[in-house]
């Protein structure tokens, strides 16, 4: 009978290995993959048949157990499933960190068993062998059944079903995910796996350090646990902070092209607009000479007057030739005089200057709804004595600064100044300015968002700038946030 657990005990732990290794892999149920597998499955359990006759030596087989079965389930993966290398030894590794769950379970059953044994009493003792490590074997009554070994097994088995259902519900897609996210996550991933898969092997099956009381190898594995999983979530949360960024990007670049498209139907209609307004124009011209010629100046005034109003709102924004920067800021425009915010443009980008669109627009776009966000704190502009406007405090008293910005874009040298002397090596200089309430929050020399969702706007901006070779710089007072951005990109001929 103890010959049928040990022999169940074997199947279970090679297909819980297999199974559970080509589930991380990604193998879909089709089929044709279940006959391919097990076919897989036979042949990994011919091999090691044959293997375990021709040397008939359970301590070696053991030793070689990897080469046995992780290294056929590996090649299954990159051959058959056509995976990556990587993910097919994290799947591998992962899969032996799950399994000592259904150990560790079988382990525990045997011990309990042997309490109740002991307490009940009829028992007898012997030793017996698994995994290279002798234990002592209790049994009551003799029994060839119920004894500690062949609970162990028990214990085993079940708890091998009882892991794989759970990785599969829960566990199995998600990991899947992960190791797909990409290289660097996977190798982040499969770090703590791999390194337990070598510390076992190390201290219980190639050597007894585990099992003799060793301290350096008991104080090991919890240190570096620890230390392991303290890198993985630092370096997962720049992983995390670095794809964040890039799905900013992208949902700002799919803004920028509904914006693009926007405005393209605005002018359309504007110009189709103006075109029955030019059509129409020599009526309204003879409409408005007759009033004079009959003497109603004054009414013919406020028929030109209503016509050249009319005319003006027709008019098409037009800050620079650059169609998919016009329409970013004549998006900004309307939004701002929708906030009550003053936007002076002043946008001239030389001929033979090369940058693509995509990376201007995010600089210009992030600068601009920074300066938007950090305006609409400031009071809305009201009139004051000497006929201008300021934002007044009600409470205070205090007269504070309008809500004011300031895009200019220009080859370099035109701007009034310069922050930093070794940016007068740059072709193409982008400065928005904006007033604010002075406050800034900063972590060491990094800017710090003030936003509930932790924005990543200037870090975009960095990014992108950097990504090229040149150069970003803010720089503040209390009253004015400045953000210089110098570009030397020129189009080769």
């Amino acid at each position: 009978m103890m010959g049928i657990f040990e022999l169940s005990r074997y199947v279970v732990m090679v297909l819980f290995a297999t199974a559970v290794s080509v589930s991380f892999a990604g193998m879909a149920g089709t089929r044709k993959n279940i006959l391919v597998f097990g076919c897989f499955c036979a042949g990994v359990f011919l091999l090691q048949f044959i293997i375990g006759r021709l040397l008939n030596d359970m301590v070696l087989m053991l030793k070689i157990y990897p080469l046995l079965c992780h290294v056929p389930i590996v090649v299954f993966i990159v051959v058959y499933l056509k995976r990556p290398p990587l993910i097919a030894l994290t799947s591998v590794f992962l899969t032996f960190l799950c399994y000592q769950a259904p150990r560790w379970l079988g382990s525990f059953t045997s011990e309990v068993f042997k309490v109740v044994a002991m307490n009940l009493g009829g028992i007898s003792h012997g030793v017996s062998m698994n995994a290279t490590i002798v234990r002592e074997f209790i049994s009551i009554n003799h029994s060839g059944v119920l004894n500690t070994a062949s609970m162990d097994h028990l214990g085993l088995i079940a708890g091998a079903l009882a892991t794989f259902f759970l990785l599969q519900k829960h566990v199995v897609k998600l990991a899947r995910d992960l190791m797909e996210r990409s290289v660097k996550s996977c190798l982040l991933f499969g770090a703590l796996p791999f390194m337990y898969y070598v510390f076992d092997y190390t201290v219980v099956i190639y050597t007894d350090l585990m099992y003799s009381g060793n301290r350096a190898v008991i104080q090991f594995m919890p240190f570096f646990t620890s230390a392991l999983y303290l890198a993985f979530v630092l370096l997962y949360y720049g992983e995390t902070q670095k794809q964040a960024r890039l799905q900013y990007e992208a949902d700002f670049a799919r803004d920028i092209v509904a914006s693009g498209r926007e405005h393209y139907q605005k002018m359309n209609e504007q110009y189709e607009a103006l075109r029955i307004m030019r059509h129409d124009y020599k009526f309204h011209l003879n409409a408005a000479i007759d009033m004079l010629n009959r003497g109603e100046v004054e009414k013919g005034n406020d028929y030109l007057s209503r016509l050249k109003h009319e005319l003006a709102d027709k008019e098409l924004p037009d800050f620079c030739d650059n169609q998919v920067i016009n329409a970013l800021v004549a998006d900004y425009a309307q939004r701002c005089e929708q906030k009550e915010i003053k936007l002076d443009v002043s946008i001239n980008i030389p001929k033979g200057f090369s940058v693509p669109n995509y990376e201007m627009c995010i600089v210009i776009g992030n600068l601009l709804e920074n300066a938007v966000e950090a305006c609409q704190k400031l009071e809305k502009p009201v009139c004051t004595p000497c006929g201008g406007t300021a934002s007044a405090d009600p409470a205070s008293g205090d007269i504070k600064p309008d809500r004011i910005i300031e895009l200019v874009v220009k080859p370099q040298g035109v701007l009034s100044t310069t922050p930093q002397d070794e940016a007068s090596r740059a072709q193409l200089a982008i400065m928005v300015r904006n007033t604010f309430d002075g406050k800034v929050v900063k972590d060491g020399e990094q800017l710090i968002s003030t936003k509930k969702d932790g924005g990543i706007g200037l870090q975009s901006v960095k990014a992108v700038v950097e990504r090229s070779g040149e150069i970003f710089i803010t720089d503040y007072d209390d009253k004015w946030f400045n953000a210089y951005v110098f570009w030397g990109k020129k189009e080769s001929k």
